[in-house]
């Protein structure tokens, strides 16, 4: 005998009974899904150039993304891929990048996961204490996880970070774009 397969039932092959199933694609939601699964993602590229020429401080760029955890107990994946560039006519030049999270408008905090000065990477110099000018750029890449535990949103921003009196840009060139993507994970 055929089997016969309904949404809410499956007969068994010999006819003799049936199996109840519950319609478990409708049924699926973020809470029961195992640890670890994504339950949503949110994307955008950002070509809004920003530059600074401050010294030993972090600024806030225009390349920025929220994101509305389902869960205090979820993390958060953050991935950022940005062109930046360091322009150095004197001294020797780096830049650093980090993220700052702020919750709902609130007070700003920065998670050591996406610190690349806490990290050791995407810490160039460009430069040799000579006098002539040069431009150097390259695409850095921050990628961590966060714990905001809350169910506010949650806004991520890139910040740039000049070693001396020079100027360091996101976004720096007309076809140049900071591509960022936040992952919430199922803690």
């Amino acid at each position: 005998m055929a089997s016969k397969v309904k949404v809410d039932q499956l007969e068994t092959l010999d006819g003799t009974g049936t199996i109840a199933l519950q319609n478990q694609l409708s049924g699926m939601t973020g809470v029961s899904m195992p640890s670890g699964h994504i339950l949503q993602m949110v994307q955008t590229q950002i070509a809004t150039t920003t530059s600074t020429s401050s010294m030993l401080s972090f600024v806030d760029t225009s390349s920025l993304l929220a994101i509305t955890p389902s869960a205090t107990s979820s993390k958060i994946l953050v991935i950022f891929a940005a062109p930046c560039s360091v322009h150095d006519d004197a001294a020797d030049a780096g830049l650093a990048l980090r993220v700052s999270r702020a919750i709902s408008g609130g007070a700003t905090s920065y998670p050591a996961s996406l610190d690349t000065l806490n990290l050791g990477a995407s810490y160039v110099y460009s430069g040799s204490g000579t006098s002539y000018v040069q431009e150097f750029s390259q695409l850095y890449t921050i990628i961590g996880y966060d714990s905001p535990s809350t169910t506010s949103a949650v806004t991520y921003t890139l910040q740039l970070y000049g070693t001396s009196a020079l100027t360091v840009r996101n976004n720096s060139y007309d076809t140049s774009q900071t591509s960022i993507t936040l992952m919430e994970i199922k803690g």
